[in-house]
């Protein structure tokens, strides 16, 4: 799941709304941040991101636009499940993120708005610690690793070296898609519970 910062918050009484979120406000200013960070990452890795005058644009907008409506969703959730992400953790990983991109760059450091940075390691921190939550509870049964194994023995045995690294190898695969999947599950629901209560702004 890639995350755009919705948590950056306005500098400026004038600043446009363009969504709602059960109360809480999201700017244009933070809209146009978050479009921003996605152009940059599209130009570090080489990948087109549509000019403000192509039809695809308004699209792509919109879609970073539903991610920091999501990410709001989602911090709500985790106050309701008593997940909260360490504001050292925060600083510590955006310092981080900031000194890869300068070294993939091959240039300075980015020159990013470090609060809109911090902001995005903190969704992506957040949701990793929701995510974590709900899928606590998750198991794959021995029966399931066997048939794995069995299923896919002749790839198994070409990246592993013995039959308990085979079923290790199995067990941590279909315990990651299970866990995905009820991530996937959780998400949905979320969104179905927040939908009454998220206002877009006309043109957004």
């Amino acid at each position: 799941m890639a995350l755009a910062a919705a948590g950056c918050g306005s500098d400026s009484a004038d600043d446009e709304v363009v969504a709602v979120v059960a109360g809480t406000q999201i700017h244009r200013s933070q809209l146009d941040r978050a479009l921003e960070h996605a152009r940059s990452a599209a130009r570090r890795t080489h990948k087109r991101f549509p000019d403000e005058d192509d039809p695809a644009f308004r699209r792509t907008r919109h879609a970073i636009l539903r991610q920091l409506v999501l990410n709001l969703e989602v911090s709500k959730a985790a106050r309701e499940l008593g997940v909260a992400v360490p504001t050292a953790a925060v600083y510590e990983f955006a310092e981080e993120q900031g000194g890869e991109q300068g070294e993939e760059s091959e240039q300075a450091p980015s020159a990013e708005d470090p609060a809109y940075v911090r902001s995005t390691v903190r969704a992506r921190l957040l949701y990793e610690a929701v995510a974590r939550k709900v899928t606590a509870t998750a198991r794959v049964q021995p029966r399931e690793v066997e048939r794995y194994v069995r299923a896919h023995r002749a790839e198994l045995e070409r990246i592993t070296t013995s039959p308990a690294r085979a079923r290790l190898y199995a067990e941590t695969l279909l315990l990651r898609r299970r866990q995905a999947a009820m991530m996937r599950q959780w998400v949905s629901a979320l969104e179905r519970r927040f939908r009454p209560r998220v206002r877009y702004s006309e043109g957004y």
